[in-house]
C-alpha cells in the first residue's frame, strides 16, 4: 500500500523484528517477567544440547529461570551473539548506499525493534515512524514520529480505538508465527500451526486483497498527488464506529477470529465476538465466561450475564477517581461527578471507561 501512494521512489522492504528476535539477539528482556524468562532460557536449551543437559527442566518462576541464565551466561552469552550475526547478516542485505534507515511500526511502549535495528545500523542512522508512543522513561532516548500525538491515555479510544486488537488484526500479515530468521532471511515459522492462525491466515488474504483494492483506488482518483492526513482521529473514529455498529454478517464472520496479544504468542482470545454453543459453554464455564468478558460484540444474554458477574469495578488515574457499578455493561448509562480540590470524584453507572 505504501508503495502505491509513495511517489519519491523510496526503497521499502517488509523485515522481521520480532520482539522475542530481540530477546535472543540482545538479551534485552524483563527479568521480573516468567513469559519472557522462561521463553529465553527455552530457546537456548533448545539451540544447545549441552545447555539443555546442564538446565534439565525449566523452573516454573521468574527468579528461578533468571538464575538459571545468570549461571549458565558464560555458554548462554556466545549463542546469544551468533543469534545476533544471523539477524545482522539477515538486516544487512536491505541496507542502502546512505545507510538511512526509517522503519514504521503501529504503537510502541518499549522500541523493541527499534533496538534491535539500530543495533545493526546504528542508532544515527535509524528514526521511527509509529501511529502512537506511549511515553516511558526510554522514549526521550530515541529518534521517531508518531502521527497521534504521544499521550498518557492509554485507555483514549481517540487514539487507541475501542478494541486495539483489531488494529493488530489490521496490521498482520497472512503468515504463520515466527519463531527466527537464518541468515539468508528465511522465515523459521512455529512447526505446528494452531487452527486459530490458519483460520486468520485465510481470512487476512481476502482482508488484505481488499486494503490493496482500496488504495489503488485512491491512487488513481487523486491522480499521484500527496495524500496528506493533519491528524489521525478521524481514522480512529472510522474504525470506532465499524466497532459500535456491527451487521449480523459482521458478528458471524468475525466469530471464527481469534487473537494472540500474548508475548509469547500462545494464548488465543476472542477478537471482537464469541459464540459457544450451550454444550461448550458448560464443559468449561470458566473458560468460555472469560473468553465471554473478552469479547467486544456481546449477545444480550452474554451482556447481561458478564455485568452480573463483575458488579463494581474502580479506575483511577492522576486527580480523578470513579468508581463504575455494572462496569462491563454495552454503554455508559449515566456519571454523576464532584470536584474535592483538584481531585475529581465519580460515580457511574455503565461501561467502564466512558
Amino acid at each position: 500500500m505504501f508503495d502505491t501512494f509513495q511517489n519519491k521512489n523510496l526503497h521499502t522492504a517488509y523485515i522481521y523484528a520480532l520482539r522475542f528476535i530481540n530477546r535472543i539477539c540482545r538479551l534485552d528482556y524483563y527479568k521480573g517477567a516468567l513469559d519472557q524468562t522462561s521463553a529465553v532460557l527455552k530457546h537456548f536449551t533448545q539451540v544447545s544440547p549441552e545447555l539443555k543437559k546442564a538446565v534439565g527442566v525449566i523452573p516454573s518462576t521468574a527468579a528461578e529461570c533468571q538464575a538459571l541464565i545468570q549461571k549458565y551466561m558464560p555458554q548462554i552469552l556466545p549463542l546469544a551473539q551468533q543469534e545476533f550475526a544471523n539477524y545482522q547478516a539477515y538486516l544487512k542485505k536491505y541496507q542502502k548506499s546512505d545507510g538511512k534507515v526509517g522503519i514504521v511500526d503501529s504503537v510502541t511502549f518499549s522500541f523493541s525493534a527499534q533496538k534491535l535495528i539500530e543495533f545493526v545500523f546504528g542508532k544515527e542512522q535509524v528514526k521511527g515512524y509509529y501511529w502512537s508512543v506511549i511515553p516511558s522513561q526510554e522514549s526521550e532516548a530515541y529518534g521517531f514520529d508518531s502521527f497521534l500525538p504521544p499521550t498518557l491515555g492509554i485507555e483514549t479510544s481517540s487514539v487507541y480505538t475501542h478494541r486495539w486488537d483489531f488494529m493488530e488484526f489490521l496490521f498482520t500479515a497472512p503468515e504463520p508465527p515466527v519463531k527466527n530468521i537464518l541468515p539468508d532471511g528465511t522465515a523459521v515459522y512455529a512447526p505446528q500451526v494452531p487452527e486459530e492462525e490458519q483460520k486468520r491466515i485465510k481470512a487476512y488474504r481476502v482482508l488484505s486483497d481488499g486494503m490493496l483494492a482500496f488504495a489503488q483506488d485512491c491512487a488513481q482518483i487523486f491522480g499521484g498527488r500527496d495524500i496528506f492526513v493533519s491528524k489521525g482521529h478521524f481514522a480512529v473514529a472510522w474504525v470506532n464506529s465499524f466497532l459500535s455498529y456491527p451487521t449480523a454478517e459482521d458478528k458471524q464472520e468475525m466469530a471464527a477470529i481469534r487473537h494472540a496479544s500474548d508475548t509469547n504468542h500462545a494464548e488465543y482470545l476472542p477478537l471482537l465476538s464469541y459464540r459457544p454453543s450451550a454444550a461448550e459453554f458448560w464443559k468449561n464455564p470458566k473458560k468460555y465466561l472469560r473468553f465471554i468478558k473478552r469479547s467486544h460484540w456481546k449477545t444480550p444474554l452474554q451482556a447481561f450475564l458478564v455485568s452480573v458477574l463483575s458488579p463494581v469495578a474502580a479506575m483511577h488515574t492522576p486527580g480523578n477517581f470513579t468508581l463504575y457499578f455494572l462496569p462491563r455493561a454495552q454503554r455508559c448509562y449515566g456519571k454523576l461527578s464532584l470536584r474535592v480540590g483538584r481531585r475529581v470524584l465519580a460515580v457511574a453507572v455503565g461501561r467502564k471507561g466512558e
